[in-house]
């Protein structure tokens, strides 16, 4: 989740968190009954519950030489439970928050939380994206403090705030979307064997597409390949997104604010500027504009970048598009009726790929800061300037229809349209001549008049990597319990 993503705003928030929301409640039992969830690509942890019952772990994050554990129980909602672990060192003194935060940076969970003057730190709302899992924020998110039992977890309702409660070795905390009393977080479900395959197989394809912006740890991770009614398994690349800067020149006339050129790498900005009275949630008509979220190239200047997995001409891809470029272009709106103008305003940069970072093939008739569909950080986004994060992020590896027109459309719409994008300017590279890159140059010739700020670069994966996600996905959906 990263977003900036909404984790970099939670990070911001919790620099002011006091003391936490008290809970009231009675010592209650979780019976662990029924198969657990599975462990994916990345999760090394599980937690022997006794009775021969075993905590299902669907990931594991940090790093350390302790463990803790944590449930999130959408049941409220219609939905499953799912568990993580999070490893960490006891003796940096974290808290549960911390736990929160470190899960949510380095997976699909997302959740959000409000610092209440007298209270504290409180949690607003859990989502789990890829699993269409959402609860609901106008019911309140109860925190249970867990003990291990004989095949089961004793659930206890905290007595004090996420902010104020210490992490342990062997913490296993749980919340339930709800406030009644007897009510309990419930086991983490295993899919029938033939389901559990599938879902593996888009759980694998979930990872190797996850990396926080500059985020060095390299997610390993297996995709599954169906061939010939068989199913192989190969190795999958670790991200979408460009791995290195090879060289930044911001050349003259440039903002040095903004001459952190590691902004280019990682996943493009959803959330800008947290700590800004005029941050929010990106649309087409509020670019990010964050100095650690976009790098800008000045007269002269260029930058280059490097995927460590090929960019590949594939014809099949949406629309045939291989590459995505984000810059800060936005789209022009209508005050009176809150729609767009048919206009972008973008500033130029001149897109040149390469096989080998030495021979580049410039990219006619595209500006890498002027797309005609500017980033769009969450489907169900409604206003042109939102002050929060949405629920629903989009996808930074999937194209926009290239004959879609904005004009006269709203923000939902604009979101409708795009189809689960996240915009950005689309690249077949069938129109330079290259079967496949792994360089990406920016310029900017002298005289443009302009600075293009670039906010990062995805690599549009293989349609089998998709159709593995969405496989799984769907498969862990058709399962889910009634409400």
């Amino acid at each position: 989740m990263r977003i900036r993503d909404v984790s970099v705003w939670m990070k911001a928030v919790v620099v002011t968190a006091g003391v936490g929301l008290s809970g009231v409640g009675s010592p209650i039992s979780a019976q662990l009954v029924g198969p657990t969830a599975p462990a994916v690509a990345g999760s090394t942890a599980s937690l022997d519950l006794g009775d021969g019952l075993e905590l299902g772990i669907l990931e594991t994050a940090g790093t350390g030489d302790d463990t803790a554990y944590l449930v999130v129980d959408f049941d409220a909602t219609g939905g499953h439970t799912y568990a993580w672990a999070f490893d960490f060192d006891a003796s940096d003194g974290l808290n549960v928050l911390d736990l929160l935060i470190g899960v949510t940076d380095a997976t699909d969970l997302d959740f959000s939380f409000t610092v209440d003057p007298t209270f504290g730190a409180f949690i607003n709302n859990f989502t789990l994206p890829p699993f269409s899992e959402a609860g609901d924020p106008n019911n309140f998110w109860q925190f249970f403090d867990g003990e291990v039992g004989a095949g089961t977890i004793d659930w206890t309702s905290s007595s004090v705030g996420v902010s104020s409660a210490p992490l342990e070795d062997g913490s296993i905390v749980g919340w339930f979307n709800g406030f009644t009393p007897g009510v309990r977080p419930t086991v983490p479900v295993i899919p029938e064997p033939a389901g559990m395959a599938l879902l593996g197989l888009g759980l694998g394809a979930l990872a190797m597409r996850r990396r926080a912006r500059r985020d060095a740890t390299r997610f390993a991770s297996l995709a599954l390949v169906i061939s010939a009614g068989t199913l192989a398994v190969q190795p999958a690349a670790a991200d979408p997104f460009a791995d290195t800067v090879v060289s930044y020149d911001p050349g003259t006339g440039f903002d040095a604010r903004f001459t952190d050129s590691s902004a280019a790498l990682g996943s493009p900005t959803r959330f800008t500027s947290p700590s800004s009275p005029f941050g929010g949630a990106v649309t087409p008509f509020q670019a990010a504009f964050g100095t650690d979220e976009i790098v800008t190239i000045g007269e002269g200047g260029s930058l280059v970048v490097w995927f460590d997995e090929p960019v590949t001409d594939d014809a099949s891809n949406p629309f045939g598009i291989d590459l995505l470029i984000f810059g800060n272009s936005f789209a022009g709106l209508n005050f009176s009726n809150n729609t767009a103008t048919g206009d972008v305003f973008g500033e130029g940069g001149v897109i040149a790929v390469s096989a080998n970072g030495v021979d580049f093939v410039t990219v006619p008739g595209v500006d890498a800061d002027g797309s005609p569909f500017p980033t769009l950080g969450y489907q169900d986004v409604t206003e042109p300037f939102p002050g929060d994060p949405g629920f629903v992020p989009t996808s930074f590896t999937k194209p926009v229809d290239p004959s879609l027109d904005l004009t006269g459309l709203s923000t939902a719409q604009i979101a409708a349209a795009y189809d689960g994008s996240g915009g950005g300017v689309g690249i077949d590279l069938a129109t330079v001549g290259l079967d496949s890159i792994q360089f990406v140059r920016i310029s900017n010739p002298i005289g443009s008049g302009v600075t293009p700020e670039i906010d990062g670069f995805a690599n549009v994966p293989e349609p089998g990597v998709v159709a593995c996600l969405a496989l799984g996905v769907a498969t862990l959906v058709s399962r889910r319990r009634p409400a």
